[in-house]
């Protein structure tokens, strides 16, 4: 059954809160107690006022933070419900973000993924090839580029090109890996470079495959992986392909139980996503990568 626009906010609104981080909070309480205290000292009372208005300002700046996502995206949304990856969607998306539109580079991240994701992997690349990156997008932006370009890469059996890009996205990719300001999207980076190294060691190169394995487990042992964990178990995904291409059966086999039972008890915000999860996983069973 399609969701509600309700539905998506709601969803949006919980993922909202749980990607708030504690100075989020303490900020607004803070300026908030200096606004109502003023040069009159420190007064109780408008420290306790300031406190309570400083957290109706944080909740009522989610909920409406939320809702503008909601109806920024909801027709989207429900496209893609609807009709999941196909010609529906791509038209809709041109319509709402490409033809016409200002240029975003992670707008032309996502429309090259569409492609890729309804087959046309090689057309995803030509597209992205065509994009000139403005020198001053912002670089979570560039991330989503760098990730949509490996991701159509693979997808067309063009390891050669996936691997160039890494190196001309090399500098990015040391800058985004060690500033936390970076945290939210570097997650992308990390997934890219693991596909290219398990696509590289599908084709007889083990090293490789170790490396994206050590790699997984890293970033999985991080902080921010524990405190903010994506939605979708992507690590896990890729971390069972790492282990059947590694011959690892025994290890293979008790993951495998844990990460279907988390798919199939999420709720996710699109119904789409749950498909593709699934999908994903019946990709690693037979030694393919989730792409």
């Amino acid at each position: 059954m399609e969701n509600s626009g309700f539905k998506y906010y709601k969803k949006i609104l919980a993922g909202t809160f749980r990607a708030a981080k504690p100075w989020h909070i303490v900020f607004a309480i803070l300026m908030w107690v200096v606004a109502f205290n003023g040069f009159h000292g420190l007064d109780p009372k408008r420290i306790v006022v300031g406190a309570v208005c400083g957290v109706i300002f944080w909740v009522l700046w989610f909920l409406i933070g939320a809702l503008v996502i909601t109806l920024k995206q909801l027709k989207l949304y429900k496209v893609l419900d609807q009709y999941g990856y196909g010609m529906e969607f791509l038209r809709a998306y041109e319509n709402e973000r490409i033809t016409g539109k200002p240029f975003r580079l992670q707008y032309a991240a996502e429309y090259a993924l569409i492609f890729a994701r309804m087959g046309q992997p090689a057309d995803a690349v030509t597209y992205l090839d065509s994009v000139a990156i403005p020198s001053n997008a912002p670089v979570h932006e560039k991330i989503h580029f760098f990730f949509a370009y490996v991701v159509s890469a693979l997808k067309a059996d063009n390891l050669a090109a996936a691997e160039n890009k890494w190196r001309e996205f090399q500098e990015l990719i040391n800058k985004a890996q060690n500033d936390p300001v970076y945290n939210e999207s570097s997650y992308m980076l990390y997934l890219a470079l693991i596909y290219i190294d398990c696509y590289a060691g599908r084709q007889g190169d083990l090293s490789r495959v170790r490396r994206a394995y050590d790699q997984t487990v890293a970033y999985m042992n991080t902080g921010h992986y524990k405190r903010y964990p994506l939605p979708t178990p992507d690590f896990e995904i890729v971390m069972l392909l790492e282990l059947k291409l590694l011959g690892r059966t025994d290890e293979f086999n008790a993951l495998y139980p844990r990460v279907r039972q988390k798919v199939e008890t999420w709720d996710p915000l699109l119904l789409v996503q749950k498909k593709v999860v699934f999908e994903d996983l019946e990709k690693v069973c037979r030694g393919e990568l989730p792409l």
